[in-house]
């Protein structure tokens, strides 16, 4: 008995080896640096800076440190253009703002956040706020005159320009420019911001301007406010492996404890350092994207 066992062990590993020589070897997936290659970065440069970004070698070698890859970086001349190189993966990584973020991932379904920044108070994003004379009631937003400074890069702006529909918006070439106007009466309503702030009051947003130049608490409301608009994310395509995404959130949280210069370089507005985010964080810029889409195929 013990005989035809061995027998049939060897009759089984002979099979087995013939097998193995016949079937083609199934190669194994490739390291996460050599599917990569180069880490491709994209970013759009500041307005007037034209394709250039200040510090770029700097930030280059501060991210092929942290996740131990050369490092490229494409300079965007637009959100538009960003959002077109990373779709087509000439780029893996991109700085977007909130609503660019939002088109990116409703035109390719194809990015996930790794990282956002925060304001030096702990605000991760900001709400479009109404600001009325006291008294003034939503049924009258539509025939108001509604003061407002020029288009802001967070896009804050369009939650609230969905809501006034069409209310008479006048811009002015600033901010201060837009309080003035409501603060001398020639503008029954003024549309700003506040910062997405927890605990303590807020100490920025335009009631704490108008307050600053000696508007009265008490003469002035919120008619209304949006949901909280997160700041815009670092967001990587979604297919890569995870490793790579776990070093930069890992690069990103530190940044402005352990190297505050390129943390300066990266965001220039916002100094409360970068927190962990994903795609449930975008859902008020999503919501918006989606809004302005379908207004656009009517």
């Amino acid at each position: 008995m013990l005989g035809g066992m061995i027998r049939t062990a060897k009759r089984f590993l002979h099979l087995a080896a013939v097998l193995a020589f016949a079937m083609p070897a199934v190669p194994a997936r490739a390291d996460w640096r050599e599917e990569i290659g180069t880490l491709r970065i994209g970013m759009v440069a500041r307005p007037g800076a034209g394709r250039t970004v200040e510090g770029l070698s700097a930030i280059r070698t501060a991210y092929a440190r942290a996740i131990g890859l050369p490092v490229e970086i494409f300079v965007a001349r637009d959100y538009r253009a960003l959002i077109e190189a990373q779709a087509s993966r000439r780029v893996h990584y991109a700085i977007y703002s909130a609503v660019a973020y939002a088109a990116a991932r409703d035109y390719c379904h194809c990015v996930e956040p790794v990282a956002s920044p925060l304001d030096a108070d702990g605000a991760d994003g900001v709400r479009a706020v109404v600001l009325s004379r006291k008294g003034m009631t939503r049924s009258q937003v539509k025939a108001a005159g509604v003061a407002a400074g020029p288009e802001s890069r967070l896009g804050v702006e369009e939650l609230a320009l969905a809501e006034l529909g069409s209310a008479a918006l006048a811009r002015s070439e600033t901010a201060a420019r837009a309080e003035d106007r409501f603060i001398a009466g020639e503008a029954d309503m003024l549309l700003g911001w506040e910062p997405a702030t927890k605990g303590d009051p807020a100490k920025t947003g335009t009631l704490a301007r108008l307050a600053a130049r000696g508007v009265k608490a008490s003469d002035v409301e919120i008619l209304w406010s949006s949901p909280v608009l997160r700041y815009g994310p670092h967001a990587m395509l979604a297919d890569l492996p995870l490793e790579p995404r776990l070093r930069l959130r890992k690069f990103l949280t530190g940044l402005r404890d352990r190297q505050p210069e390129i943390y300066r370089l990266l965001e220039l507005e916002r100094s409360g350092g970068f927190i962990a985010a994903d795609d449930r964080d975008y859902a008020t810029a999503r919501a918006l994207v989606a809004g302005i889409a379908g207004e656009a195929s009517r």
